[in-house]
Order: structure tokens, then sequence, then C-alpha cells
């Protein structure tokens, strides 16, 4: 007999390893598919609800007190999954809503502890509540959609940022993104774009609005294009010709832009599992690079490099866009412990680095603690570097993005009426000879 709620019970283990059990969205998909096997159409719907949830939850839990004074019993996790899923159909999705509210209340009238079906009249009210009520909530999160996101994000960025630049921030986050392709061959981007029914982006990307199974695009299987948002493709396109070294390669986007441009480029990444993505891809592209597996921190190029692209390990609060797991399974504290890695790594490269070398340094955060205020830090400590500063001209249609000081910070809201950016930081030196 076929389990007519599984689908929904897939979507709340998910939330469950994500929010309880600290895994991010695509390990918690493996993580349940293991108890509630999944396939076809039922697991995309899965994950829409638990992607929805996510990328709404600050408002969502926002809705929840406001509706239960005294919140959910912290004894009824179940309960509170059971809401939040209920919640994200009703205001976020295209879902009937007797069909949100009454496979709400199966599953919770269905629940293994006593408490948790103790809860069944409380999300049989909730849900219908939030469906009379849905106009006048959406209408709240319209006029602050900063309440989507995870509180402490939303007042680091408001402080950095200011209150507008939040909101239109939180606008672009919160809406589904649009999928971004780098190209093997530049001068193939107006033909790739026509075919796959995408847009040229000024910066070479092509970008699609309509999302589809990427393995199953025209030049997916000849290796002429892999996925990378348009911001993540703004590094490699900064670094001066000739061999360079990229560290922190992994998933390898990066590495596959340089190895396109002609360049001997070495690949290093202390994850081997996450550079066995990369090689797949140098296979497919019929690009070729060399792949070193080793902690960048204990490693030393026999000769010293003229270029470097370090992407340093990050927050990644730039990326909650396309993983909006991230706000959620990051704090303060790691922002705090990622920038001193950070300081560290950048460190470790100027002094193995050539006199003239040139060093492009990036970080896929919003943190300023991560971006401005490391690359400060960086050249108080090391006066044997300069900046290199960044020009319009070699990123256009992004003037937006530059700084006073020649540095990029690419913000979720720029290109926002094209689906938006990732948030990037980008900073370029010099070695002093």
């Amino acid at each position: 007999m076929t389990d007519s709620l599984a689908p929904r019970r897939f979507a709340l283990a998910i939330l469950d390893h994500v929010l309880n059990r600290h895994q991010t969205l695509d390990g918690a998909v493996d993580q349940a598919l293991k108890t509630w096997p999944m396939i076809g159409l039922d697991r995309s719907f899965a994950r829409v609800i638990a992607t929805k949830a996510l990328r709404n939850l600050g408002f969502i839990d926002h809705v929840l007190a406001d509706f239960l004074t005294q919140g959910v019993p912290d004894k009824c996790r179940y309960a509170d999954l059971v809401l939040r899923g209920g919640l994200a159909q009703i205001l976020f999705m295209d879902v009937p809503d007797h069909a949100a509210v009454d496979s709400s209340v199966r599953l919770i009238a269905g629940a293994k502890h006593r408490a948790d079906r103790g809860m069944k009249p409380v999300v049989n009210a909730v849900l219908r509540r939030a469906v009379r009520e849905r106009d006048s909530l959406l209408a709240q999160l319209d006029a602050n959609p900063g309440l989507a996101l995870p509180r402490w994000l939303a007042d680091r960025w408001q402080k950095a940022y200011g209150a507008e630049t939040l909101s239109d921030m939180a606008r672009v986050i919160i809406a589904d993104p649009p999928l971004d392709l780098s190209l093997r061959d530049p001068h193939e981007q107006e033909a790739l774009a026509k075919a796959l029914k995408g847009v040229c982006l000024p910066t070479g990307s092509v970008r699609l609005t309509k999302l589809s199974d990427v393995t199953a695009l025209e030049g997916f299987d000849e290796g002429r294009l892999w996925v990378q948002d348009a911001a993540a493709s703004l590094p490699a396109r900064l670094l001066p010709e000739g061999d360079a070294i990229d560290f922190c390669a992994a998933p390898g986007g990066k590495s596959l832009q340089l190895a396109a441009q002609g360049r001997h480029v070495i690949a290093l990444d202390r994850s081997a599992r996450r550079l066995a993505r990369l090689r797949e891809n140098l296979i497919r592209t019929g690009l070729d690079a060399e792949i070193v597996v080793s902690d960048a921190l204990n490693w030393t190029p026999k000769q010293a490099p003229k270029r470097v692209l370090l992407d340093a390990p990050c927050s990644a609060t730039g990326t909650l866009r396309r993983h909006p797991d991230t706000g959620w399974l990051k704090s303060p504290v790691d922002v705090e412990k990622l920038a001193d890695l950070q300081s560290k790594l950048l460190d470790h490269v100027a002094g193995i680095m050539a006199d003239d070398g040139v060093m492009v340094y990036c970080v896929c955060s919003l943190e300023p603690e991560e971006g401005e205020d490391q690359v400060r830090a960086f050249l108080q400590r090391r006066p044997d570097f300069e900046r290199m500063a960044i020009t319009p001209d070699e990123l256009p249609g992004l003037d937006m993005a530059l700084n006073k000081d020649g540095d990029v910070r690419t913000l979720p809201s720029h290109w926002a009426d094209q689906g938006g950016l990732d948030g990037f930081f980008i900073a370029r030196f010099r070695k002093i000879a």
C-alpha cells in the first residue's frame, strides 16, 4: 500500500537533519533517503518543501511566535517540524490549502511520541489560521523581507550595509535563484544562450531562469559548460595571464576557468572527496589541471609562484540564496574562527610567492571580517604587498560592486532584476620586489 504522506515525511526528515542534527541540506537529503527511499517527483516535491521552509524559516518562526504566545513545547520537536513544513506549503508553495492542512494533521496524529500527538488541535488551528490570514502575512513579509533571514545575519547585515540594502538583499535571497553557467569557450556565449533559452550576462556567464536537469542541457555532455554562479566566476578573470595555483580549489569551478584560459594550473585542496568532482569535470570538459591533495597551510611549491588564486574557506553567507541551510548552520563564532584561518592562509601564501607575483583573494561571504577587515589587516601586516585595484573595465556591468579601494563586493541585490548574485568579496595584491 502506497504511503501518501511519504513525500512529506521525507521533507520533515530533511528538516530534522538540518535543524536538529546540524547537517547540510545535501547531506540531510542523503541521510533521509536511508529511511525514506524517494525518487522522481515525490523526491523533488519533498526537497522543495524543505528548501522553502529553510529559505523562509525566519518568517515562519516569526508567524509561529505570533500565533503561539508560549511557543511549541521543547519536547514536541516533531510538531515543530510539522508546523514549519505546513506553513511553508501554505505561504510559499502552490499546494492546495486543504492538502497542506490535512496532511499536516495526519502527520502529527501518527507521531511516535504522545506529546507530539497531543499537538494535533494546535497544528490544525495554526495552519487554518494561516490560510485565513495568508494575504496579510505575506504583506508583512513584503514590507520587511529581512524577517525571513536568520536573526544573527539580519542584524549583522543591517549594521554593515544599512536597513535598505538589507531589505533589497533579503528580497533576492528568499526568491528562487536562477542557474548560471560558465563556458569552456567564451565565444559560444550567444549561441549557447540562444540554444538554452537563457540570457547573456556582461561578465560572460549564461543565466537560465527556468531550472532544469543540468546534465540534460545541450553542451553538457560535450563539456562546453559547468554550473557556477556569476559572482563566483569573477576572481579567475582578475588573475594576470600565465601559470597559476588555485589554493583551496574544490569543487573546482575556478580551476576549470583558469584551465580554459590555456594556463597550466595546479589545483590544491585538502579534500580528496571534493576534488573528485573537479577530476570528473576535467575529463568531461577535456581540460587539464594538476591536482594536489594537501592542506594549503602545509604545502609549498617547488618554485615560488607568480600567480595565485586564494579562494579561502569562509562562512559562505554570500551563498544563502542557493544554500538556504547556511544561515541556520553557521554562527558568529564560525565567522571568527574562519577569519583567523583566512589570516593564516594569506600569510602563508604571501610568504611563498615570488617577487612581483599577483594574488587574488576571495571569499563567498558577506561578513566584513572575512573581506574588507581581512584585507586591511593583511596589508598592515605585510608591507611587502600592495593592492592592485580592480577596474570597471575588468568587470563590465558591475561598477556598483567596486569599492573606493578597488576591491569587489558583490551583493545579492546586484542585478536584482535579473535574479541577483551571490555575495562575494575579491581583492588583488602584488608582492613588491
